[in-house]
This record gives structure tokens, C-alpha cells and sequence, in this order.
């Protein structure tokens, strides 16, 4: 829901993470299919896919949480430099 979103507002960020979704989970589907055919090689790191799926779930999160306190300091300042364009609203 959030990439379909960050694509209608041309959000970089949301290309940031359809392209970390779409290769966490083409990792994963490519496991899956190894593993159904049993040739998955002694070698492959089978936890790293744990690891890149709640990676793939916290950084969206982190990051979004980054840019809403960024833009929101950034309304913060403009605020307080300029009186007449502040609304009550506005943090301050």
C-alpha cells in the first residue's frame, strides 16, 4: 500500500523501497524454489533471509519516521523566521 502511494506522489523514497521489497522477496522466492527442487547449496546464508525480511519491514518504518521529523523541524523553523506565515498549527 505504501509503494502504490509513494508512486502516486512521485515519493523517492517509495522507489527506495519497492526496490528493497521486490529484492528481499525475489532472494526469498528463489530459496523457496531451491529448496523444492533440493538444490539449495550448503553454502547459502538460509538466516540472512530472516534477517532481510525484518530488515525490509523496520527500515520503511525508520526511514519515514526520519523524514516526517526532518519536514516537520523544517515547518518548525520556517515558523519561527517567519511569524506571518505561521499557523496554530504549526509546532513551534
Amino acid at each position: 500500500m505504501f509503494c502504490w502511494h509513494a508512486y502516486g506522489i512521485e515519493s523517492s523514497l517509495g522507489l527506495f523501497f519497492c526496490a528493497m521489497n521486490y529484492s528481499v522477496h525475489a532472494l526469498m522466492y528463489g530459496y523457496y524454489f531451491l529448496a523444492a527442487v533440493h538444490c539449495v547449496p550448503k553454502w547459502f546464508p538460509v538466516p540472512a533471509i530472516t534477517v532481510l525480511q525484518v530488515c525490509d519491514h523496520r527500515m520503511p518504518a525508520a526511514s519515514s519516521s526520519h523524514c516526517a521529523f526532518v519536514a516537520l523541524a523544517e515547518r518548525a523553523n520556517v515558523a519561527r523566521r517567519h511569524p506571518h506565515l505561521s499557523s496554530p498549527h504549526l509546532p513551534t
